[in-house]
């Protein structure tokens, strides 16, 4: 029930969705021992301010052969680092400057412990300058003026009790109970007219699938019928003589044909009886 009393109560309370954010940038931070504290940030009442950018500049002083790392940090409140970089000089000169930036995830100041320049082995750190970018809620004047205002959930907490919310379950209203089932009606209804076009169009293709059956079938018939056919007479075409000609084995002697005289007495014979048959056409008496 408290769970439920808490989601109304965000629900009902009014809030500006679209709060005012005021930007600014600190000035160097780092004190004359490299240490410095972050409670100074941004304005006196710095309720939502959250850190969006570290930028940090040194000048590193050492020989080029002395190993030396540089640790430029912000411890977080409870423990660890919220943020922390290392750069390493080592077998690099000295004297020459560092600029770096960072963008961070809009942190809480609340996270933000102090801030720090270490140097691990041989060699030292001159002209240091630590820079913070920041933004803040300009109207977080109460903690539930906007949800990203520090303490707004404990705030929305300490005023649940002066809220006597009770719960509501839309299915004990008869409207709406009336609604859904007449929603299910229409939707077996739909169903079942689904169903009944489904078979139609399952017979159709039924009756398509035979007839493409059928007509398979018969050409494959049709092709095993030709394919037959061609088996049993192509072995015809492909009988080859053996060795592959017959040679003309007729010789003449002496080279020459003589004329055939009698054949020739024949053939003069016939020509003349005919040539008589023909005149006798044009020599007959009336």
């Amino acid at each position: 029930m408290k769970k439920l009393i808490i989601s109304c109560m965000f629900l009902a309370l009014p809030f500006n969705a679209h709060s005012e954010y005021l930007y600014g940038i600190t000035g160097n931070m780092a004190g004359a021992g490299h240490t410095w504290g972050m409670s100074n940030i941004g304005p006196s009442n710095n309720r939502g301010l959250r850190i969006n950018g570290v930028y940090y500049q040194y000048t590193p002083v050492k020989n080029t052969e002395d190993d030396m790392l540089v640790h430029v940090r912000n411890k977080r409140i409870g423990g660890g680092y919220i943020f922390s970089e290392t750069d390493d000089w080592s077998g690099l000169p000295g004297g020459i400057p560092i600029t770096k930036g960072f963008t961070v995830d809009n942190l809480p100041i609340e996270l933000w412990g102090d801030g720090s320049i270490s140097v691990e082995g041989t060699g030292s750190v001159t002209d240091a300058n630590v820079v913070y970018s920041y933004k803040y809620n300009n109207d977080c004047l109460s903690p539930l003026s906007d949800p990203s205002c520090p303490g707004y959930m404990d705030a929305v907490l300490a005023m649940a009790d002066d809220y006597d919310a009770t719960g509501y379950n839309p299915l004990d209203d008869k409207n709406i109970t009336s609604t859904l089932e007449e929603q299910a009606e229409a939707d077996k209804i739909e169903e079942e007219e689904e169903r009944e076009d489904s078979g139609k169009l399952e017979r159709i293709l039924s009756s398509v699938d035979n007839s493409i059956l059928a007509s398979n079938i018969l050409a494959q018939d049709l092709l095993m019928s030709a394919m037959t056919r061609s088996v049993a007479i192509d072995p015809y075409y492909e009988k080859k003589l053996s060795g592959g000609e017959y040679k003309e084995k007729i010789v003449l002697i002496g080279g020459e044909l003589p004329d055939n005289k009698r054949g020739a007495r024949v053939n003069l014979s016939q020509q003349l009886l005919h040539t008589e048959m023909v005149g006798m056409q044009y020599n007959q008496k009336e």
